[in-house]
């Protein structure tokens, strides 16, 4: 049988049982942004703080919350697909040298996404 190639000479057939693979048997655990929002709010300790998702700013315009989903689609774009994701993003939320308790952050954050995603650790972070 022959199959339709590409104008480089790769078959389409080979690409299409590649991706079907792809798709089918690799595993892809992914987090939404505002997921990882949620996760924030309850290591930065929910209700019961002064500072909800950990924001010490005040805004007119936006919520802590809003600035929360804003910080994390900032860090998506700066962030260069390689390791964890929370770990990357902890460094600007919450670096473990601005206070004492900030080295225990991602290890929360990812605590609670895994809870969120019954028992499923998303330790690479990609987004959907």
């Amino acid at each position: 049988m022959v199959y339709p190639r590409d104008p480089q000479g790769v078959q389409l057939h080979a690409i299409q049982g590649i991706l079907v693979y792809c798709f089918l048997c690799v595993p892809v655990l992914a987090v939404t942004d505002p997921e990882i929002a949620d996760a924030i709010y309850k290591a930065e300790g929910e209700s019961k703080t002064k500072h909800p998702y950990g924001i010490m700013k005040t805004y007119k315009k936006t919520t802590p919350r809003k600035v929360c989903l804003n910080t994390i689609a900032h860090a998506h774009r700066d962030w260069s697909g390689q390791g964890d994701f929370i770990e990357f993003l902890g460094s600007r939320y919450c670096p473990p040298s601005a206070h004492p308790l900030n080295k225990n952050w991602v290890g929360n954050v990812h605590k609670f996404l895994k809870e969120k995603n019954n028992g499923t650790s998303n330790r690479t972070n990609k987004r959907v």
